[in-house]
């Protein structure tokens, strides 16, 4: 009888064990925080007009600087600051002069030749940027000039 109850207990061992299988829930949480960032891709560059009396991304020879807007969040505005001078320039190069900047954008938002614009979309905006220097008494001597637009978003 020993003999019949310890084959028992070892047949019963080698019977397949069953398993149970299990799950779990993993979970994953993250917030996005409201943010606006500028990165520019190509600065802008100047021509000249054929009286000598205007530098600027719009005429010929000259590019707009361009640069990309990533909103987060909506209720951003988009601005450049008012030029002053230009930051390079020849002698009597840099008197006699004002400054105009404007922006165009495509893409979350859309706007045309503004100096201010409100983000009312979030995502990516592409802007174009242009500068213009109008010498208000004589022509612009020969020489570089340079300046640099400040792109804002607040």
């Amino acid at each position: 009888m020993k003999y019949l109850i310890k084959l028992s207990a070892f047949s019963l061992a080698l019977l397949p064990i069953q398993l149970h299988a299990a799950t779990g829930n993993v979970p994953f949480n993250g917030s996005v925080t409201a943010s606006c960032t500028i990165t520019v891709s190509n600065p802008g560059s100047l021509g000249i007009n054929a009286g000598s009396t205007v530098l600027g991304s719009n005429e010929a020879g000259g590019t707009s600087g361009v640069a990309q807007v990533v909103a987060t969040g909506t209720g951003y505005s988009l601005s450049t600051d008012a030029l002053s001078a230009f930051s390079t320039f020849p002698t009597t190069g840099g008197t006699n002069v004002t400054f105009a900047t404007s922006f165009s954008g495509t893409g979350a938002n859309t706007m045309s030749n503004v100096s201010t614009a409100s983000l009312t979309t979030a995502g990516i905006t592409n802007v174009s940027v242009d500068m213009k220097a109008t010498k208000t008494s004589g022509v612009f001597v020969a020489g570089s000039y340079a300046a640099t637009v400040i792109l804002r978003c607040e």
